[in-house]
């Protein structure tokens, strides 16, 4: 339940600042990806040793690439597209998530404040998204008192975890 209520805390947050200038735009990136997933092994060699000259000297990352590019050129096109997709995806999340913990190490009592103000919108995202258990709804939207101490508990972890990161 911690990973669910940590994205309804830093989402809207998150969602509302600008992406870093280093992100490509989708369309350049399916546009690429397209590419790569059509290139032939010998193209795909080409590829990651021009990669690799990039990186310099940052071994974990050309160790990094080299896994990558190897498992995708074991696949097809489509395959290969969609994994790569899902790593642009991971990369995303775990951008927001970084920004998440930012906002959480720098937030005081009025975001609290206006967190609890959004109890019920928080509790009822998180049975739209089916998250909770049928006995935890019973319970939280029949002891609104128990939601808000769940809510301070995630809450507390949240903030913990975000000051041991920084």
């Amino acid at each position: 339940m911690t990973n669910s209520v940590t994205a309804v805390f830093g989402v809207g947050k998150v969602a509302d600042s600008a992406p870093p200038d280093n992100l490509v735009e989708d369309a350049e990136l399916d546009e690429a990806i397209q590419m790569f997933a059509s290139m032939t092994p010998e193209e795909m060699q080409e590829t990651i040793a021009e990669m690799t000259e990039m990186l310099g000297d940052d071994p974990e990352s050309i160790q990094t690439i080299n896994e990558i590019m190897e498992e995708i050129s074991k696949m097809d096109s489509t395959e290969a597209a969609e994994r790569l997709n899902e790593l642009v995806e991971e990369e995303d999340i775990a951008l927001a998530m970084a920004d998440t913990m930012r906002l959480l190490q720098n937030a005081d009592e009025e975001t609290w404040e206006t967190i609890l103000g959004k109890k019920d919108q928080i509790l009822e995202s998180l049975i739209t998204s089916e998250t909770l258990s049928e006995d935890d709804i019973a319970m939280f939207k029949g002891n609104p008192k128990s939601w808000e101490d769940e809510l301070k508990a995630i809450w507390s972890e949240l903030k913990k975890e975000a000051t041991e990161l920084h």
